[in-house]
Formats: C-alpha cells, structure tokens, sequence
C-alpha cells in the first residue's frame, strides 16, 4: 500500500469467502486501509445473514479510529424468507459530494419515456415504479435475523457441523 501513495486508494473486499464462509477480520483490514488514507468498500452478500454488521464498530486500542467502514452492500434475497428481496447499499454520506449531478433518488413513479439524450440525470436514471412491498419484506428480514441474533445462528451452525 505503501508505494502507491500517488493513486486514490479503494479496496473492495469480501467479509466471507463464498467458497469456504471463512471470514475476514474486517476490522484489521479497514485499519491497515485507512492508515493508508484509502477507502475500504466491504462485500457482506456471504456474511451478511450470519454475523453481525457494524459501520462503525467500537473497539479499545490504536485502531480505534481507523475500523469504520466506508461503504457495504449485500443481497437480502440471501436471508431466510429473503425471496424477492433487494439488494443493500450502505455507504457514508461524505462519499457523495453535494452538488455533483448524480440521480437522488431511487425509482419513483413509472417511467414515460426514456432517451439516452435525455440532459437531466434524474430523468435519464429514473428505474420506474420502485420494489416498495419487496423493500418493506427486506426491512422484515432483518428485523427477523435482528431478533434471532447472530450469535444464536453461529451457535446453531456450530452444532449442525460437529
């Protein structure tokens, strides 16, 4: 990291292995990526169903200040009684700069008519009538996996292993 200290930083990892499910010490590696005044972009769509997820996790010691997250994102559909669900994107507000011409919002409304002329980005970028009962089952699904807690899913699979 060290030598390309003249690039903008911004590393993309995965929490779990899709393969394995081994996890990441997220932790460490968002420290040792904002040490180096980068930006980390965390992949949960593995772990997201069974572990917690913490932007801005606690912690004592000198990594304090360095263990937040910039962004994550995930897939709902992943959860039990996911089906249908959309994906998350979660990322700080500091990312986005006031006043940059970037869409505002999501969906809304159906779409009229589309050109790839079209000068007004919203209007460009419009995704038609938004997924409002699949977004309220997303919010479910995690207040489902909120209630069971992650600490009752890892004991489970624990068990379910031996």
């Amino acid at each position: 990291l060290a030598q390309e200290q003249d690039c903008d930083l911004i590393v993309c990892l995965a929490a779990a292995s899709n393969v394995t499910g081994i996890l990441l010490d997220v932790n460490v590696f968002s420290a040792l990526v904002h040490r180096h005044g980068g930006l980390i972009f965390w992949d949960y769509a593995t772990a997201a169903p069974y572990v917690d997820i913490d932007m801005n996790p606690v912690i004592t010691g000198p990594d304090r200040d360095y263990v937040y997250k910039d962004a994550i994102y995930f897939s709902m559909h992943k959860f039990v009684g996911g089906v249908q669900t959309p994906g998350v994107l979660v990322a700080k507000r500091v990312l986005f700069k006031a006043g940059e011409t970037h869409p505002d919002g999501c969906g809304g409304g159906s779409v009229c008519f589309v050109r790839r002329e079209a000068q007004d980005v919203e209007e460009r970028e419009e995704g038609g009538t938004p997924a409002i009962v699949e977004s309220i089952r997303a919010g479910l699904v995690m207040q489902l996996k909120q209630a069971v807690t992650s600490e009752a899913i890892t004991a489970r699979e624990e068990v379910m292993v031996k």
